[in-house]
């Protein structure tokens, strides 16, 4: 990683600029405080700007420099941010074309699948049911054997009486 640029110290210690560069600075009511309190009325409130100007001035003459100094490493970032912008637009796109297999695989493995355990489901009832009318064929066969034989058991039994 690039090291951040930092202002000169002398700057960050500049009277001025500390009530700007503190954490609690809230512009609109450092403004409002500007306009508002007499001691920095007319000719203090000019004064105060000029110097604001003069130290914006050296900032943004310092930021050039920083930037023409830290330019190398600022474009070698942007190609290295670059590269890592195409890796990820690759990988996206792997994951696209891998997210399309594995769709295709659900389509011609998932979907059989499900079929053939739906049919295999109907196959269980079918041999259920298949079952079922076999034994109950086989009571109505035995039952029909054993009223045969009931039959002719009665008329063994009247033959039988004198």
């Amino acid at each position: 990683a690039m090291a951040r640029p930092s202002l000169s110290s002398s700057w960050e210690n500049h009277e001025l600029l500390q009530e700007y560069l503190a954490p609690q600075f809230d512009s609109a009511q450092h403004a409002h405080s500007l306009f508002t309190t007499a001691a920095l009325a007319g000719d203090a409130l000019k004064e105060r700007a000029q110097q604001l100007g003069r130290v914006l001035s050296h900032l943004t003459a310092q930021l050039k420099t920083t930037v023409a100094s830290s330019q190398s490493q600022l474009v070698a970032e942007a190609v290295r941010v670059s590269s890592l912008q195409k890796s990820l637009v690759a990988f996206h796109h792997s994951l696209c074309r891998l997210q399309q297999h594995s769709s295709l695989l659900h389509s011609n493995i998932g979907e059989p699948y499900l079929l053939l355990r739906k049919r295999l489901e109907q196959l269980k009832h079918v041999s259920s049911a298949s079952q079922l009318l076999r034994t109950t064929q086989r009571f109505l066969t035995l039952t029909h054997k054993l009223r045969h034989l009931a039959g002719a058991l009665a008329e063994v039994e009247e033959e039988a009486l004198p």
